[in-house]
């Protein structure tokens, strides 16, 4: 009888929790590994193949079922809202400030708008992905290393 060594374990854990995969999940992967070693006494690598390959696997094959919404809904959710507030805002503030004249609005207002809230959220989407780049230690400063 074979058993999963920790150094396979503790690296297919780690990718597993650096795809976003719940505990409760993670927790399941990891019986499944060790009792297809158990019972067949195959090498994880052989089996399953890398730790990083089979967490990728793993987590292409998730669905809903996880409980984590998917991020393009969290990202639409959000666009929707931060359009929504935006737009809201500037209406309130122009009404504020119109006066009893009222307020009027042209196609020129309307662009200006528009592309003040293009350019805003592509400034969150680059800070995004930067922090997530450094974060995974994709961002460098520097030349490359050889």
């Amino acid at each position: 009888m074979m058993t999963l060594d920790k150094k396979y374990r503790d690296e297919l854990m780690l990718a597993l929790r650096l795809h976003d995969i719940s505990g409760r999940r993670v927790g399941e992967v990891l019986a499944e590994v060790e009792t297809h070693v158990a019972e067949t006494g195959e090498d994880p690598v052989e089996a399953f193949g890398s730790p990083r390959e089979y967490a990728a696997q793993v987590a292409a094959q998730l669905d809903r079922s996880t409980g984590k919404p998917s991020p393009v809904d969290n990202a639409l959710g959000a666009l929707g809202t931060g359009a929504f507030v935006f737009f809201g805002i500037t209406f309130l503030l122009d009404g504020l400030w119109a006066g009893p004249n009222g307020v009027t609005y042209t196609l020129a207002d309307s662009i200006g708008a528009l592309l003040t809230l293009a350019l805003i959220l592509v400034a969150v989407f680059l800070s995004f992905r930067a922090g997530t780049a450094s974060r995974r230690g994709a961002a460098r400063w520097g030349p490359p290393r050889s």
